[in-house]
C-alpha cells in the first residue's frame, strides 16, 4: 500500500498566501507604471496625428473654417481662432473658431453648436479630450518676426492628481512650458509655476524617490511655423504689382516701374497671388505660389 499523503496545513497554507500577496504587492508599482507608460505612449501618438492635421491647416485660404492660424499675421480677420489654456475648462457649446472645430473640418467631420461631448459629438470629444477627460490644449504663442509659435498639450494624469496652472495668455507662461523638459522623471518644476501651486500640489508633480517626478505626464509638442517675405520687383512700365495674401485680406502695392519692394513677414502656408494691372479690379493674376520660403517675385 501506498503511504497516504497529508495535506497542506493551515499555517503552510497562509505562508504561501502571504508570499503570494508580498509579490503581488512588489510588482504592483511596477506594473502601473508600465501601464501609465502605455498610456502616454498612445497619446503622443495621437498628439502626433493632431500636429500633422495642424500644419496641414495652414495651407487652407478658407480662414473661418479651417485654417488653425487664422488672425496670425493677418490684420484684417474677423474671426480668429480660439485657442485653449485650461484642461479643465468647462466646453457648454462649439464654435466654428475653436481649434478642435476647425480641426475637425480638416478631417472631414461635420459638427454643430451643441458641446462637443462624447455622447452628443463624438467626434470633436476625441479630438478635445484625453483619456482622463481633460481638455487638450493648443495654446497660441507671442508675437514674433519670423516665426509662430503654437503649444499642443495634453496632460496624463486624473484632475485630483495634478494641477496645471491655466494659461493667463503671457509670453512669460507660454515660454515656461515651452522651455521645460518635461521628459524627466527626475523633479524640475517650473519655479515660475510656484506662485499659483500649493505646496502639496507642487509636491504631487515632483513626486518622490520611489516614484520619481510626474512631469512627462504633461505631453508637449512643440510647432513652430515658420514666416518669410516677398521681394517684388516691378519693372512694368505702366502696370502696377498688386501681391494678396492672407486670403486676400492683405496686399502689397508695387506701382509701375518703381523697382522692389519688401513684404512685412508672411506665415508659411499662405497662398500668394500676385495680379499686374493699372488699378486692382482690372488686374490680371501672373503668379499663385504657396510660401515656402523667403521668394522673389518678378512682374514684367
Amino acid at each position: 500500500m501506498h503511504p497516504r499523503r497529508s495535506a497542506f496545513t493551515l499555517l503552510e497554507i497562509l505562508a504561501v498566501a502571504a508570499i503570494i500577496t508580498l509579490l503581488a504587492i512588489a510588482a504592483l508599482p511596477g506594473a502601473i507604471q508600465r501601464l501609465v507608460d502605455a498610456q502616454v505612449a498612445g497619446e503622443d501618438a495621437v498628439l502626433e496625428n493632431l500636429r500633422k492635421d495642424l500644419v496641414r491647416s495652414l495651407d487652407s485660404s478658407d480662414f473661418a473654417n479651417v485654417n488653425i492660424l487664422a488672425g496670425a499675421d493677418a490684420a484684417g480677420v474677423v474671426l480668429p481662432t480660439r485657442f485653449t489654456g485650461d484642461p479643465d475648462a468647462a466646453f457648454p457649446a462649439t464654435s466654428a473658431a475653436d481649434w478642435f472645430a476647425k480641426l475637425a473640418t480638416v478631417r472631414g467631420s461635420s459638427f454643430s453648436q451643441a458641446a462637443p461631448t462624447p455622447s452628443v459629438q463624438p467626434a470633436l470629444a476625441d479630438l478635445l479630450f484625453n483619456r482622463y477627460g481633460r481638455a487638450r490644449l493648443l495654446v497660441l504663442g507671442p508675437a514674433e518676426t519670423n516665426q509662430q509659435r503654437l503649444l499642443l498639450i495634453s496632460l496624463m494624469a486624473p484632475a485630483a492628481q495634478l494641477v496645471l496652472p491655466a494659461s493667463d495668455g503671457s509670453a512669460a507662461w507660454f515660454d515656461t512650458v515651452w522651455n521645460t523638459h518635461w521628459d524627466s522623471r527626475t523633479p524640475a518644476l517650473p519655479a515660475a509655476w510656484a506662485a499659483s501651486l500649493t505646496a502639496a500640489q507642487s509636491a504631487a508633480w515632483n513626486g518622490n524617490s520611489s516614484s520619481g517626478s510626474r512631469l512627462y505626464r504633461l505631453r508637449v509638442v512643440r510647432i513652430t511655423v515658420p514666416k518669410y517675405t516677398l521681394n517684388i520687383s516691378n519693372t512694368h512700365p505702366t502696370a502696377n504689382a498688386y501681391v494678396l495674401y492672407n486670403a486676400d485680406l492683405d496686399r502689397l502695392d508695387v506701382p509701375a516701374g518703381s523697382g522692389t519692394a519688401v513684404s512685412s513677414p508672411i506665415l508659411a502656408g499662405r497662398l500668394i497671388r500676385v495680379l499686374r494691372g493699372t488699378s486692382l479690379a482690372t488686374a490680371v493674376e501672373t503668379n499663385r505660389i504657396y510660401l515656402r520660403d523667403n521668394t522673389d517675385v518678378l512682374v514684367q
